[in-house]
């Protein structure tokens, strides 16, 4: 058995393994994640910080709104219970228990109604106690209020109720038999909040949701329908992603069964090149899902990609072959082209380890992905080809853009002459590099779906609400000392922002401290008018003064926050507290503001802390894109090291020229553009660099007749740049700036490749 059988045995070994794997690896399923945040690194945070991010992402990652109006107002009342029908069949949702959130929060403050005063009734009792008490009897003598004369009776100035109305401040709502209604428009609109059962990025429950919607859609279509929640926005980016899989993936093949077809006259080619890119996608998947349990769809649309990379080894393999200037036997050519890219994957792969490097979960996919993908097209080019394609094809076409005219244009001048003119491009194309702006607004990276953005807009004007990233972490010692703390940072951020709005577990248990002053002001004003409101409202003067003596005999009796906390009144807004540990308590305050960041972080201390997520992973996204810069420079010291054991310092410098030219000019060209420079576009910089290095060593290694490493050079090029260039219409503007960068940087680094062919010039002793 000659050595060509022998490799192409453990290449079918190798292919045997990964299937084995796969079926054992995805005996519980494919695992194919959309959650967008898991592309993210964990940024520095305490442990406190990260149990509050969590509880915040698990309490309102699940929420769903939708919005219904309709410009019959009456049908559409009378539909609100078909609607919720269809929803609950739907099992997506917890119960709505709406109404017996409120039940109990009314039963919970009954017995202590005279110390929970909201804000504006303190103030409107310090200042003119007379309007409180007759706005009180007004809206007992108002039909629509709903206050009954028990109601009225126990709590003569309604204060209850004024506090838990309070709990909506700045919302455009009303409760009319447990549904919430709003109007739109001059339309009358019904809101529906709704908390899913599973985790919003289960593709499952993302399709069935939009089933959902679809079929509520249908039902009516006379009526309007408005929808928030993670779990659309996720599904959005799914289904971005797979189509640009597909449109990426479709494009590159047709691409490379159109170049292959033409310019090898066959279709044989083609299949082996399908076999090299198959075999190395499918190694990847395999590997990556094993190593990280799931793969991320930003991985697979990289992964598309690889598709355009990973063809290269084959091109060079099909040109050395078939070329009427290299024109050999299939073993042959494979001893040929062997230290090209042998030492061009070796090359690749120091770049894409510093994808490695980079402390992204998701990159780190991309990495492995791409590495273990290219690995396994090498390995079935080296191993599979010389037995697979052992047959004969006529001469190979030439194609427009792979003539010799670009290798003459460099020839024509001595390598110390083109190191001349590389080096004056550089020094003129730096200072473009030096002043190019960056931007590291994760906000600008995230591509959301504008309709879906709109309707979020929609459904927050609708309620008086607006949404916000930030929130702030408050610690104490003492749950007494929390909520005190929680006040001062209402009183202090209102002061500040009137339109302000803050949610925080001290709306619904005031500090005992806070109790004692709203019953001293009940007391003190309230008291003296209650037996003349009840005798206005009509009930016998000696019922009314019972009552107020009742009233004015009640003992102080605090209501605990704990009592609050273990109630079901609590469920919709535990997740504002934080567990007590270590003798200390903490607790989250959600924030409604238009405040900037800087003008609130003022209010910042020990005990509070403003979080502002969105800021921080910019600050993140900027330092690491400082940190890639220094790896990619790490790399190509590497490489330049890697390549030193081959060749002189001149030629290694040389080969080195060709991507570090090609990221210069992408560079350069950019800062042109007024493109402003974030962390994808020094991520894709690696895969410049990656690719191109690839070219610059196949020049490298070309001693003679240099047409058949400029038409696989040409090939390869063309196949990448359409690769990448469908990229760059990617939706996402993380991607896009990966498409645009990797698509310039290689077609730059095409033009530049010949720099890196001397001929038998300045090489070391080798056998060739």
């Amino acid at each position: 058995m000659n050595l060509s059988r022998i490799g192409f045995s453990l290449w079918l070994a190798l292919i045997a393994l990964f299937a084995l794997s796969a079926i054992h690896t995805f005996g519980s399923g494919v695992n194919v994640s959309a959650d967008l945040m898991a592309l993210f690194p964990e940024f520095e945070q305490s442990e406190l910080q990260e149990q509050a991010s969590f509880q915040l992402a698990f309490s309102q990652g699940r929420r769903v709104v939708l919005l219904v109006r309709s410009a019959d107002a009456k049908r559409l009342q009378e539909q609100a219970p078909h609607i919720e029908s269809v929803v609950a069949s739907s099992k997506l949702f917890e119960p709505d228990d709406r109404l017996m959130y409120r039940t109990e929060l009314s039963r919970l403050y009954q017995p202590f109604f005279p110390q929970l005063l909201s804000a504006q009734m303190r103030e409107l009792l310090r200042q003119e106690p007379d309007v409180a008490v007759m706005r009180g009897i007004s809206d007992f003598y108002n039909p629509f209020s709903g206050v009954s004369p028990q109601e009225f009776f126990t709590d003569p100035v309604l204060v209850q109720r004024d506090f838990l109305l309070s709990h909506a401040k700045g919302q455009n709502l009303r409760m009319e038999q447990g549904r919430l209604w709003t109007n739109v428009d001059g339309q009358e609109a019904y809101l529906l909040p709704l908390l899913l059962r599973e985790e919003p990025y289960d593709f499952d429950i993302q399709d069935r949701l939009l089933n959902l919607i679809e079929q509520i859609e249908e039902r009516w279509p006379d009526f309007q329908i408005s929808y928030t929640g993670t779990a659309f926005y996720a599904a959005a980016g799914a289904n971005s992603a797979r189509t640009e899989i597909s449109t990426i993936g479709v494009g590159s093949l047709v691409g490379i069964l159109l170049l292959i077809t033409y310019v090898f006259r066959s279709l044989k080619p083609l299949v082996l090149a399908l076999i090299a890119i198959g075999s190395g996608v499918f190694a990847a998947f395999v590997v990556t899902h094993f190593f990280f349990e799931n793969v991320h769809l930003f991985t697979l649309v990289f992964g598309a990609c690889l598709i355009g990379v990973s063809i290269d080894y084959a091109f060079h393999f099909f040109a050395h072959r078939f070329h009427k200037e290299t024109a050999c036997s299939a073993s042959e050519s494979h001893k040929a082209i062997f230290p090209g890219i042998s030492l061009g994957l070796l090359s690749s792969g120091l770049a894409y380890a510093a994808l490695a490097c980079a402390p992204f979960p998701g990159l780190r996919q991309v990495a492995l992905f791409s590495v273990v993908g290219l690995l396994m097209a090498y390995l079935t080019v080296m191993l599979a080809f010389p037995i697979l394609a052992n047959f004969q094809l006529a001469s190979v076409r030439t194609v427009p853009w792979a003539q010799s005219g670009l290798i003459s244009l460099w020839s024509q001048w001595s390598p110390r002459r083109r190191f001349s003119i590389w080096l004056f491009g550089a020094l003129i194309t730096l200072p473009l590099v030096w002043f190019l702006p960056s931007d590291d607004d994760v906000r600008s990276l995230q591509g959301l779906d504008p309709a879906l953005s709109q309707m979020e807009l929609e459904i927050s004007e609708a309620i008086g609400l607006t949404t916000s990233p930030r929130y702030w972490l408050v610690r104490a010692n003492t749950v007494e000392e929390l909520l005190q703390r929680e006040e001062q940072l209402f009183a202090q951020v209102e002061a500040r922002d009137k339109d302000s709005r803050l949610y925080a577990v001290s709306q619904f248990v005031p500090s005992r401290q806070r109790q004692q002053e709203n019953l001293h002001i009940y007391q003190q004003m309230v008291l003296p008018h209650v037996a003349d409101a009840l005798t206005q409202a009509g009930f016998p003067e000696d019922l009314a003064a019972k009552r107020r003596a009742q009233l004015a005999e009640k003992p102080f009796e605090p209501l605990m926050f704990d009592t609050w906390l273990q109630s079901n009144a609590s469920i919709p807004w535990r997740f504002l507290w934080l567990e007590q540990r270590q003798g200390s308590v903490a607790s989250i305050v959600l924030m409604r503001s238009k405040l900037p960041t800087e003008n609130l972080t003022v209010l910042n201390s020990e005990q509070v802390e403003l979080i502002d997520q969105a800021a921080e992973f910019s600050s993140l996204f900027g330092r690491y894109r400082e940190e890639i810069a220094w790896l990619l420079l790490f790399a190509y010291g590497a490489i330049f090291a890697l390549l030193k054991i081959r060749y002189s310092w001149f030629r290694a410098a040389a080969v080195l020229a060709v991507p570090a030219g090609a990221s210069l000019l992408t560079l350069g060209g950019l800062s042109l553009c007024g493109v402003q420079m974030n962390l994808f576009h020094m991520l894709a910089l690696t895969l410049v660099t990656g690719i191109s290095i690839d070219y610059s060593v196949f020049f490298a290694e070309t001693q003679r007749k240099p047409n058949a490493t400029l038409l696989a050079i040409a090939l390869a090029s063309a196949t990448t740049l359409l690769s990448f260039g469908l990229l760059a219409l990617s939706a996402t503007p993380a991607v896009q700036s990966v498409g645009v960068t990797v698509s310039l940087g290689i077609l730059f680094a095409y033009l530049l490749g010949p720099l890196a062919f001397f001929g038998n010039q300045d090489q070391k002793d080798r056998a060739c």
